[in-house]
């Protein structure tokens, strides 16, 4: 007996082990979807975000360091991040009940038991409110706290008549629209399609209203008659979830879940100025929970009272009507820096500088701009808001080289000259040296590469020349300019004479020197005719430097590789460009013939190789509309204490 009775502590504790060890090996899942998105104080954007996590993930303990998100596709930093029930969030919850003939019996009182286990898992500030259909659409019981008037409305349902399941849709997003709360959803419960009712709202429509109002309709199927198309498509549509109870005994675990997520909700406070006013900017919250992670998408249409205060722009260190002969620094001046990104510097209209870190200043040399009059003006740029300096005229100077003194007398250079003699002299006798020892080693020879194999750099582009015969003269073909293939961005001359002007460059290698043929050429007699090789790979700016023997000979240069990212400079001589990707499509890009570079410096009008695109704003989403679209343009009366019939007072 004793034995036995070993045995089966036994036999249990191994089965315990089993069990937890099983539990442990369960994956660990993670998902997350944003259900709205509103506007706060400028900067900041809310965004609830339900979170839905297995495999015992804490999601509940989860702060800001968790949380990233982007705007419009560029890195947004994340203010806080808090659980919704600890931030005095009420939360709105509208039970949406199908009471049709087929939920009698034991469907609707398992319905009943799920329903009211949900309301007990809600904070006490969350408001419920109840909802039935069958035949009409009714609203039972309007937003309340009161836990016992949401039990009563619950217990008094009863079944009977037909399912009048899309003008049940439309009415409960209407409703739920109006709640002031910027936490709500719609928990729905069907046990069948659209069946035995004249269509008020068709299918479409009820769907439309759904997404339009902006709120998650979480849609439960019981039964083997139900319209899971149309209620999944319905979860998804309105950033919702669809869950299915294969049995009865399945609903009370369901409407658990649901209102776990919705007690899980996060509050997620964001920076938003990158949106701009009146479009729809793709918001991406992205969640890691230990190494789980899950990413949310949706969209935000900040209104137009979304936008930074007005910020005045002084500019300090020059004033109106100097005349400027030597370098300047001009500082602009805001007088609210809290949601600035950066400040861009124009002279005459155009953008040739820009920094994000104060002082913000900008030297003007007046030998990169030329002697003529100049308007200069800054721009302070808050989120997609641009608020500028007035602009300041003034004169730029440059003085006249020194004329170099008269030399007297005509004595000849003494020293130089015979200084070139000693060296010839020199060279000479290495020369006759070198010859004397390869003459004398009979086994050592320099020998070159065969005719057919010397080649170099860039031989494909270089020029065919026959020697003339007779009275013939040599036609020397025209250099054709390079193409840069699939525009991908743009270098801008940030330093030299060409300041402000502005280079397309794409996926295929082009060549950056003074030659007519480069791609980006530099009308600079000092650079060589080939820089470099530069083309766009992975958002970065390949450089491959090539050399030249006077390089290699003065200073070891030997070439080689740089790999910029967007923002960063390329010096070329006394030349600085600054690569910026290019994330909209171009237009055609005119290729001039060879000759002088305009001066878009003080010149406006003059063609730039590329041009600001003005951004169209997409039509607008339609708003949630009439619920009841063949019967006119009404509005749902008030709730009654009768508890009026919905769907009867809007025929």
């Amino acid at each position: 007996m004793r034995v036995k009775w070993l045995l089966g502590i036994v036999a249990t504790a191994v089965a315990c082990t089993t069990l937890s060890v099983v539990q442990a090996q369960q994956p660990s899942t993670l998902r997350a979807n944003v259900s709205s998105i509103t506007a706060g104080d400028y900067p900041a954007a809310r965004a609830i975000v339900n979170i839905d996590a297995t495999g015992g993930l804490d999601t509940k303990s989860l702060t800001a360091a968790n949380f990233t998100a982007t705007v419009g596709g560029k890195s947004s930093p994340i203010l806080s991040a808090d659980l919704a029930s600890s931030q005095n969030a009420p939360l709105d919850v509208l039970l949406l009940m199908d009471v049709s003939g087929s939920m009698a019996g034991e469907p609707i009182k398992q319905t009943k038991d799920a329903a009211k286990g949900l309301v007990q898992q809600l904070a006490p500030n969350d408001r419920v409110a109840v909802m039935s259909f069958a035949d009409s659409v009714k609203l039972v019981q309007d937003f309340t706290t009161e836990r016992g008037q949401v039990d009563a409305a619950i217990d008094g349902l009863a079944a009977k008549g037909n399912t009048a399941l899309y003008d049940a849709t439309a009415a409960a997003a209407f409703k739920a629209a109006t709640s002031g709360s910027s936490r709500r959803a719609i928990i729905l419960l069907s046990d069948g399609a659209q069946d035995g009712v004249k269509v008020k709202t068709t299918r479409d429509q009820a769907l439309a209203a759904a997404t339009n109002a902006g709120v998650s309709f979480f849609a439960i199927g019981e039964g083997k008659d139900i319209d899971r198309a149309y209620l999944a498509q319905l979860a998804t549509a309105s950033k919702g979830r669809y869950l299915e109870a294969p049995k009865l005994t399945d609903l009370s675990g369901l409407f658990a879940t649901i209102g776990q997520l919705l007690t899980s909700q996060f509050i997620v406070t964001f920076d938003a100025s990158a949106a701009a006013s009146g479009i729809d900017t793709p918001i991406t919250i992205t969640l890691d929970a230990g190494g789980t992670k899950a990413t949310a998408q949706a969209t935000f249409k900040p209104g137009a009272a979304f936008a930074a205060p007005p910020i005045t722009v002084a500019l300090a260190g020059i004033t109106a009507g100097e005349s400027l002969s030597e370098p300047r620094v001009v500082t602009a001046v805001p007088d609210a820096t809290q949601w600035l990104t950066r400040v861009a510097f124009y002279v005459d209209g155009v953008n040739v500088y820009e920094t994000a870190k104060p002082p913000y200043t900008f030297t003007f040399d007046p030998h990169a701009f030329g002697a003529a009059s100049h308007t200069l003006k800054a721009g302070v740029i808050a989120g997609t808001q641009t608020f500028e300096s007035p602009a300041v005229s003034f004169t730029s100077t440059v003085a006249a080289p020194a004329p170099k003194a008269a030399s007297s007398g005509s004595s000849l250079p003494i020293l130089p000259i015979a200084g070139g003699v000693v060296l010839l002299i020199v060279l000479g006798l290495v020369a006759t040296v070198v010859m004397r020892l390869r003459n004398s080693a009979g086994s050592i020879k320099i020998v070159g590469p065969a005719a057919d194999q010397r080649i170099t750099p860039w031989v494909a582009r270089h020029r065919s020349v026959e020697s003339p015969s007779g009275d013939d003269v040599v036609d020397e073909p025209v250099e054709v300019v390079e193409e840069v293939g699939e525009p991908m961005g743009v270098l801008i001359s940030r330093g030299g004479p060409m300041l402000g002007s502005e280079f397309v460059v794409g996926g295929k290698p082009v060549i950056i020197g003074s030659a007519a043929r480069c791609a980006v050429r530099i009308n600079d007699p000092t650079l060589g005719a080939e820089e470099a090789r530069i083309w766009v790979r992975d958002q970065h700016l390949m450089v491959h430097k090539v050399s030249r023997l006077s390089d290699v000979a003065a200073d070891g240069e030997s070439g080689g590789w740089t790999i910029l990212e967007a923002g960063d400079t390329l010096d070329i001589g006394e030349h600085r460009f600054e690569f910026r990707l290019w994330t909209e499509p171009l237009p055609p890009v005119e290729v001039a013939p060879a000759g002088p570079v305009p001066n878009v410096l003080r010149d406006p009008n003059a063609p730039r190789p590329i041009g600001p695109r003005p951004a169209t704003a997409p039509a607008s989403a339609s708003n949630l509309g009439v619920i009841w679209p063949q019967e006119g343009p009404q509005q749902l009366p008030a709730p009654s204490e009768e508890s009026p019939d919905l769907s009867a007072q809007a025929s």
